[in-house]
């Protein structure tokens, strides 16, 4: 089997695990914003925020490096064992110290205390999932993403279950971070046992020199990572110290759905990373037809989420969210736009970090992140959250234009003419299915529009796509 075909598959479990993942997860912060009510879904949307935030920052860098240099040793048996050793105490250590100081900044920046309590729940939440992540990336560079798919459907099974029961019961913003910590605390002792079950583990040593050199690889990863979130993130806590929480709480609602959605761009972009490492050395035009696919999928699948979101924005927000979240239809028409650049801007970043162009992605995200905050400095307090979310869209459009440039300079896209017609072709009869359905409810109109959109696609795709549908069929 090519490594293509092998990334698809990843690509496949990874979307299928993510759509599970994502549906439990939607429904229930819908009825977790009913219940709490937008000021105090603003407080746990600001909370659960904070500690994202900093993320990068707990990890150092250091789990794109994990991943890339056991990718490229995977052949070695047993390699990973050593440098996992080495590489776990640092990571904990860094985890715990920004921990420590992302509560320090909740109190300096002068929140009232329900705020700082409900800050310090999710960083407490925040560090469970961060070293749960430590062992996914041993399973992330050796491309067995199946092995622990289930993992976070069963957290959020845990969370989403317990979290509609103690909203229901009557309990408020409290109970529910709370809820979240135990359903973390939950993913990390499955992915604990996982781990013991599929891979050696040596006990954890310092070492200094090791520390040391990892770092000057880790830290332009670190600064990406931290960069890239704040300018994807920033714009909720300067909607929280300019307006209030209560405004947080109405955009959140829809920039929650709009990054949940990336949940398939950062899939398939994860799926390719590894192969991507391994193969543009020593396999040049194989890491390239990886590529090709890897944004033919990101394409074919992003675009008709863009107009099907942008159609359906009011009919998504009020199905969800109820009405007292109307004022967020307009943030999610606008973001919607931006699935395509978000998508593909995913891919371009994840597979210019696989061949250490890491320091030019870091350039541009350090670019984007003072741009983004300058146009909220100038457009929260005229427009509030449409003027975030304005923000949001034209900085994805500046950092879909740079890194796609420099991504020419290594991969020739191919993406062909007749794939964009098909894509145009599809996605209008999908938005014809959708006017013709509208009366048969939300969820029926998404699926039947689902079924149009594939099965024209098919139809307009000639017999390679239809050729694989009918091989796939025959086989079950």
């Amino acid at each position: 089997m090519s490594r293509s075909k092998t990334v698809t598959i990843n690509s496949i479990i990874l979307s299928i695990q993510q759509v599970v993942v994502n549906l439990i997860s939607i429904f229930v912060i819908g009825y977790t914003a009913r219940k709490l009510g937008q000021e105090d879904y603003g407080i746990f949307s600001l909370a659960f925020t904070f500690p994202v935030i900093f993320s990068a920052l707990s990890n150092m860098g250091f789990r794109t490096l994990t991943v890339r240099e056991i990718a490229r040793q995977r052949n070695i048996p047993d390699a990973y064992t050593e440098y996992m050793s080495r590489i776990i105490p640092p990571r904990l250590f860094f985890i715990l110290c920004v921990s420590v100081l992302i509560i320090l900044i909740a109190i300096l920046m002068g929140y009232e205390k329900k705020i700082i309590f409900v800050i310090s729940i999710a960083t407490f939440s925040y560090v469970f999932e961060l070293i749960s992540r430590i062992a996914l990336d041993v399973f992330q560079a050796y491309e067995k993403m199946g092995k622990i798919a289930f993992r976070d459907i069963v957290v959020r099974l845990v969370s989403g279950i317990f979290s509609v029961v103690v909203l229901y019961l009557g309990y408020g913003l409290y109970a529910v971070s709370f809820v979240y910590l135990g359903g973390n605390l939950v993913g990390f002792v499955i992915n604990f046992l996982l781990y013991k079950k599929h891979f050696k583990l040596l006990p954890p040593r310092w070492d200094f020199t090791f520390v040391k050199k990892n770092l000057k690889e880790s830290f332009p990863f670190m600064l990406m990572g931290f960069t890239s979130v704040l300018y994807t993130k920033i714009d909720i806590v300067m909607l929280s110290k300019m307006v209030g929480v209560e405004s947080v709480g109405a955009y959140n609602a829809a920039a929650n759905l709009f990054y949940r959605l990336n949940f398939v761009g950062d899939a398939i972009a994860t799926a390719s990373f590894s192969a991507i490492a391994q193969l543009y050395w020593s396999d040049h035009n194989e890491a390239l037809n990886v590529f090709r696919n890897s944004i033919k999928q990101v394409m074919i699948i992003s675009v008709p989420m863009a107009v099907g979101g942008f159609v359906l924005a009011e009919a998504i927000i009020l199905f969800i969210f109820g009405r007292e979240y109307q004022s967020s239809t307009s943030v999610f028409k606008i973001l919607a736009i931006s699935i395509p650049l978000m998508f593909i801007g995913t891919s371009f970043s994840f597979t210019l970090g696989a061949i250490r162009e890491q320091k030019f992605v870091l350039y541009v995200v350090s670019l984007l992140s003072i741009f983004n905050f300058m146009a909220n400095l100038f457009l929260i307090p005229q427009f509030v959250e449409i003027g975030a979310a304005v923000s949001t869209l034209v900085t994805q459009f500046i950092g879909f234009c740079l890194m796609g440039y420099k991504i020419l300079k290594h991969f020739k896209l191919g993406i062909e003419l007749k794939l964009i017609l098909q894509l145009i072709l599809a996605t209008l009869i999908m938005v014809l299915a959708i006017q013709h359905t509208y009366f048969l409810g939300l969820i029926s109109c998404i699926v039947i529009s689902g079924f149009f959109y594939a099965g024209s696609l098919m139809i307009t795709g000639g017999t390679e796509i239809r050729s694989k549908v009918f091989t796939f069929l025959k086989r079950q």
